[in-house]
């Protein structure tokens, strides 16, 4: 069978606070955490990680590893290059990937299934029956992405605190993605502010064609570009 899960930050003390969790500190989050992956998990199991094992813990990524059951895949996350440079650590993964493409089954139907930390836009199969697990955003309504995501309905948030702090099913992991989504106000992108825009000759020659340099400020952006040739000197900051 297989399971999925991301963002455990095992060890990992500030993230009971940005993340509501409901443990007093890291060492009861960790054992309840250990506890429920192996009350949820078979040594037959295929558990895919979506990354952010563990995070400024006390113990090396291997002393959880080595507690946890399953046969365990790792997608990579953005908190797992100390582990990646432990090769006692490493040896507990059977594979290790930074996206990755399985198949697993919904409702007796084969199916693709797209693995990455990140939040993907595109994946095999989007909108054809495919589905993609992502981590990294730990199921923030908040999130810059979330307006996005929440309105998709092949694309779930694996964080550990949407699936009840263990390792689930894609069946699973889909139905506690909606229930999170209903529990949630649905976001929205913030209203842009109005942004004055204007544009000036300079005297500056351009540097490709030697014709004179247009300055154009958006908001508190200035850009020094070439009308003629589209060369772009960039852009700077104004106050």
């Amino acid at each position: 069978m297989n399971l999925y899960i991301s963002d455990t930050h095992f060890g990992h003390a500030n993230c009971i606070n940005f993340d509501n969790r409901p443990f007093r500190d890291a060492e009861e989050m960790d054992a309840e955490l250990i506890r429920r992956w192996n009350e949820k998990v078979t040594d037959r199991d295929d558990v895919y990680f979506v990354g952010d094992l563990a995070y400024r813990s006390a113990h090396a990524a291997i002393w959880y590893l080595a507690q946890l059951r399953g046969r365990k895949h790792l997608v990579i996350g953005n908190h797992d290059r100390q582990m990646l440079s432990d090769p006692e650590s490493m040896r507990y993964w059977v594979s290790v990937d930074k996206l990755l493409t399985i198949e697993d089954q919904i409702n007796g139907r084969k199916t693709k299934v797209t693995l990455c930390h990140y939040p993907l836009v595109a994946f095999p199969g989007a909108g054809l029956g495919g589905y993609h697990v992502y981590g990294h955003l730990h199921a923030s309504p908040t999130a810059w992405a979330a307006p996005y995501l929440w309105a998709q309905h092949d694309a779930f948030d694996a964080c550990c605190t949407i699936t009840n702090y263990a390792p689930t099913t894609l069946r699973e992991l889909m139905e506690c993605n909606e229930q999170h989504r209903m529990n949630h106000p649905q976001p929205a992108y913030p209203q842009e502010k109005s942004r004055s825009v204007y544009s000036e000759k300079m005297d500056l020659l351009c540097p490709r064609c030697g014709k004179f340099l247009t300055r154009t400020t958006v908001g508190n952006r200035a850009f020094t570009a070439c009308d003629a040739c589209g060369f772009l000197k960039g852009a700077e900051i104004t106050f």
